[in-house]
């Protein structure tokens, strides 16, 4: 009923008196149904008024029971306990409305002291009056005074009522006594539809939905026909089971039955096909429903935010935007959910100018508010769901959790942690999602100790360690290379799930101990549970460092769990044999997939680079246009990486247009890649146009143009150039220094490179690696200064790897030098016997030097 038409029919009333008439009984009847029904207060008030002042109150046609009902249903007990008071009458149908417009208005305890005023003056209640008192008690789950009336009731005559036995389980059901529920059930011995509903209700109420099927199931060998409310019942119930089979029988019994097209009836399957996954089915039933209700609407925006079919959630309630029905606070709440990446910010911020507008967001209402905090954070906005979280009156832990969620989500752990203090100093309830949560920060912050603290905090609360929990502290403890403290936990759970297992075996495989990896795979085979793809993917990440042998079996066991075929695995398997197999392998692997996406090529692409496959990284390059596949910023880089050196500079400036065309914005490290490109394929003035052209230069940028000086013959440039990042405050690494001792080499400038190298740990605090001392051989060599890199090498600490002593070697041959050169083979072979490099430049040194004899030996002693 809307409050419209109370206004019309106040005015009509108006109307009337205005030409000194007065209304009859049944007119004034009408307008308080009319007013109870839309609840419209003022124009009640106002029909109360003429009915005093027509003096109809002393009349046969009493309007007491529908003024008290009026008030009641506008929750205005006071009102209608004033009504009640001022009246001649005493009976138990007046005291029975009384009750109902107190427990209607919330006011429970004021219910019970009407019951027990009504007994002092010896009004007998009947069964409206017991139904009632149940209500109440449901209303505000008051166990208490509800078993204080079930032994009133115990001791009347009123435990053979169907309606109060109903009523009864109702009230143990939603006061949470289950078992007294089931107990009166139970002593029932004649049992309505209602009892059966009310049974199973109880039931769904207390989590325990396949009880409460199981009552409908026996209700149904019963003969009992169900109706509308049984159905709604029973199917929320396979909503949260998520049996979609059960409720398709259901749903055939409905539509047999013919009330498949009730509204609540038709929104509730709706809801569960939605939930369920079975979005076209909840469209085809929306479209087939009549009359609408916001329900339906709301059902159907809420399966398509599940299924993140987001852009048709948020269409659907532009077109209920469009119908003559309002919004609630579901819609609205549902549609948010809908709003999860960042292109739907201002579709976002829109629902919430709706919502200030519309009244529904108020800053009281902390489930709107924590609804609008997660949709910030989703769409990217985490000042946003800042502000929104400090904007709320009230706040619970879901709100502090869903901040402290916000934070994690957007990797401001430092700022997770501090809020977490915060929130245990200002509102210190904490629950297991909290800490779960804070969990996630604390392993990426690889903070232990703050790990502690939440054991410590759960233990003081004695909270259980669920299972999720206890993951949750491997996987931290993992991270934070505790093993000890994570195989604890593990060991401690006695019915291991996936997940758990999961957790293990990436803890094991952070710090490469594949073997512990493998062993607690195994463990998860051997006690039945099933690896799934993301255990495979954990187990084969491990794997990296295990044997060639024990790759090929885990390979197996991925085809033969038939899931071989998911990109993501199969990503895995492709870097699990880069590792421990050969190329081939990979390649093998790479070409089984039965489909590719832009993800597996970029991996590809990655290993050819790594490898040094230039050809072949830019043949599968050109496979990705053909097939249509868009190239992204990490096509680019692995492709241009790969290719530099080994393609001509045709193929290279092809790339380069491919870059352009592809319009992704490039930034300093896809300009670098392309600069070294250019200078290694022969193009240094297009490596030095790109390098200059950097409005920002970071140090792999300056590295890059260094090394293409020195590579191109241009050492006192690259030193001038050196010199340059310098002065714009651009501190050298490592790579800088080889890049300018090589420089120097080749320029043959021996001593500039000596007072490099020398003041490489005194000025720049950087110590010199094998590959320094490698440059600086070179440039003894090339100056000729065999003994000073002799002498150098011996005085290198942690004793020269084999390339060292290579490049004193090369040296040698250089100079012709075969005293040194077999001083110089010698350390080598010392290091690595079979090193087939240092045999064949040996041999061939000897070869120039004609000791043949010699020559032969050498290449002799290769086997």
């Amino acid at each position: 009923m809307q409050a419209g038409q109370s206004q019309k029919a106040l005015i009509s009333v108006q109307s009337i008196h205005a030409r000194d008439a007065r209304p009859d009984s049944s007119c004034y009847a009408s307008l308080l149904h009319r007013c109870s029904a839309s609840k419209c207060l003022h124009d009640g008030q106002r029909i109360h008024a003429f009915i005093i002042s027509d003096g109809s109150q002393d009349g046969p046609n009493s309007f007491d029971k529908l003024l008290i009902e009026m008030y009641g249903n506008c929750g205005c007990a006071g009102d209608a306990f004033r009504v009640f008071k001022n009246t001649q009458r005493n009976d138990v149908e007046l005291w029975n409305v009384l009750i109902a417009a107190y427990a209607r208005a919330g006011h429970s305890k004021d219910v019970f002291k009407i019951f027990k005023q009504m007994l002092m003056l010896q009004v007998v209640p009947d069964v409206g009056t017991i139904n009632n008192l149940l209500s109440a008690c449901s209303s505000v789950s008051d166990l208490k005074y509800g078993m204080v009336i079930h032994n009133y009731i115990f001791f009347s005559d009123l435990y053979s009522s169907i309606s109060i036995v109903n009523a009864l389980i109702t009230m143990y059901g939603r006061c949470g006594s289950l078992c007294a529920a089931c107990k009166v059930f139970s002593a029932t011995q004649q049992k309505d539809v209602v009892t059966w509903t009310a049974i199973m209700s109880a039931c769904s109420k207390q989590g325990k939905a396949r009880e409460a099927l199981g009552f409908f199931k026996e209700m149904l060998t019963k003969g009992i026909l169900p109706d509308r409310v049984t159905f709604i019942s029973v199917l929320d119930v396979c909503t949260e089971l998520e049996v979609v089979i059960i409720a398709r029988i259901v749903h055939a019994l409905i539509i047999e039955i013919g009330i498949h097209v009730d509204i609540a009836v038709g929104t509730a399957i709706l809801n569960i096909y939605g939930k369920c996954g079975y979005f076209h089915c909840a469209r085809y039933l929306f479209l087939a429903l009549e009359g609408r209700s916001v329900a339906a609407w709301n059902a159907l925006i809420t399966a398509y935010a599940q299924l993140k079919l987001n852009e048709e959630a948020l269409v659907l309630f532009c077109k209920l935007q469009n119908t003559s029905l309002e919004a609630n606070k579901v819609t609205f709440i549902s549609t948010l959910n809908a709003c999860t990446k960042p292109e739907h910010l201002s579709e976002g911020m829109l629902l919430h100018c709706f919502m200030v507008e519309n009244g529904i967001w108020q800053c009281s209402d902390v489930v709107v508010g924590t609804s609008l905090l997660s949709m910030y954070s989703e769409c990217g906005s985490l000042c946003d769901a800042h502000k929104m979280f400090h904007s709320l009156s009230r706040k619970n832990v879901i709100s502090w959790t869903s901040l402290l969620s916000a934070y994690v989500k957007h990797g401001k752990f430092t700022d997770a942690l501090a809020l977490f203090c915060e929130m245990n100093e200002i509102y210190n309830d904490s629950n297991l999602i909290t800490f779960s949560t804070i969990l996630d920060a604390s392993a990426n912050l690889k903070s232990y100790a703050s790990g502690d603290l939440v054991y410590s905090m759960i233990i003081e609360n004695e909270l259980q360690l669920d299972v999720l929990l206890k993951t949750s502290f491997i996987s931290m403890y993992g991270k934070c290379g505790r093993l000890e403290d994570a195989n604890h936990i593990f060991a401690s759970v006695r019915q291991k799930n996936l997940v758990l297992f999961t957790a293990m075996i990436g803890a094991y495989g952070q710090f490469n101990l594949s073997k512990e990896a493998l062993s607690i795979f195994m463990q998860m085979c051997q006690e039945g549970v099933c690896p799934d793809k993301y255990a495979f993917s954990s187990i084969l990440d491990a794997a990296k460092y295990l044997s060639f042998t024990d790759g090929r079996l885990l390979h197996s066991l991925v085809v033969e769990d038939c899931i071989d075929s998911d990109p993501c695995l199969g990503i895995t398997l492709l870097n699990m044999y880069h590792h421990c197999g050969t190329l081939d392998d990979v390649i093998s692997i790479f070409h089984g997939f039965p489909t590719h996406n832009i993800v597996s090529f970029n991996a590809m692409l990655a290993i050819y680079s790594e490898h040094e496959q230039g050809n072949a990284a830019f043949e599968l390059f050109q496979r990705i246009q053909y097939e249509g596949f868009s190239a992204d910023y990490v096509t680019f880089i692995s492709i241009l990486d790969a290719c530099a050196g080994f393609i001509d500079l045709v193929q290279a400036r092809s790339l380069h247009v491919n870059l352009i065309e592809s319009k992704i914005n490039s930034d300093v490290k896809q300009k670098t890649a392309l600069l070294n490109m250019y200078s290694k394929c022969g193009d240094f003035e297009g490596a030095k146009d790109i390098f200059e052209s950097l409005p920002a230069k970071d140090l792999a940028a300056w590295n890059a143009m260094i090394t293409a000086f020195s590579d191109h013959g241009r050492g006192k440039e690259a030193l001038e150039l050196f010199k340059r990042m310098q002065t714009e405050d651009v501190n050298p690494n490592e790579i800088t220094f080889a890049a300018v001792l090589a420089a120097c080499s080749r320029a043959g400038l021996t001593k500039v490179a000596r007072e490099y190298f020398d003041n490489m740990p005194k000025l720049y605090g950087i110590k010199a690696t094998v590959e320094h001392y490698a440059c600086m051989v070179d440039a003894y060599g090339r100056a000729g200064l065999l003994s000073e890199a002799e002498s150098l090498l011996r005085r290198m600490p942690n004793h020269p790897n084999p390339v060292a002593w290579l490049a004193l070697l090369s040296a040698c041959k250089a100079h012709c030098d075969v005293k040194m050169a077999k001083l110089a083979a010698e350390r080598i072979f010392e290091l690595d016997p079979r090193h087939m490099g240092a045999r064949l430049m040996l041999s061939n040194i000897y070869a120039i030097a004609g000791m043949w004899d010699d020559a032969a030996d050498v290449i002799s002693e290769i086997s």
